[in-house]
């Protein structure tokens, strides 16, 4: 999965979308709210993003996965451990 570099530049936090504009690409991609990894912010206009691209609704490229550039991933959650 290759990762691609955009800045999101439109976001409507009341209907959950926006564009994002993809490094070194002059078109806009669809990016819905759900193609957001959660963080603790919701995404500003300006911010660098990370993501990979895939077929979306209507066959359309579109991101998803997308996160914040150079964000840290969160670390793998460990199963319980059960008592012996």
């Amino acid at each position: 999965m290759v990762r691609e570099q955009g800045e999101l530049v439109q976001w409507n936090e009341q209907k959950g979308f926006g564009f994002v504009r993809r490094s070194g690409h002059s078109q806009n991609l669809f990016l819905h709210a759900t193609a957001v990894r959660q963080t603790s912010t919701p995404p500003r206009v300006g911010a660098q993003l990370e993501f990979p691209v895939g077929p979306g609704r209507g066959g359309r490229q579109s991101p998803y996965d997308a996160e914040a550039a150079g964000a840290t991933p969160p670390p793998a959650r460990t199963p319980p451990r059960r008592p012996a």
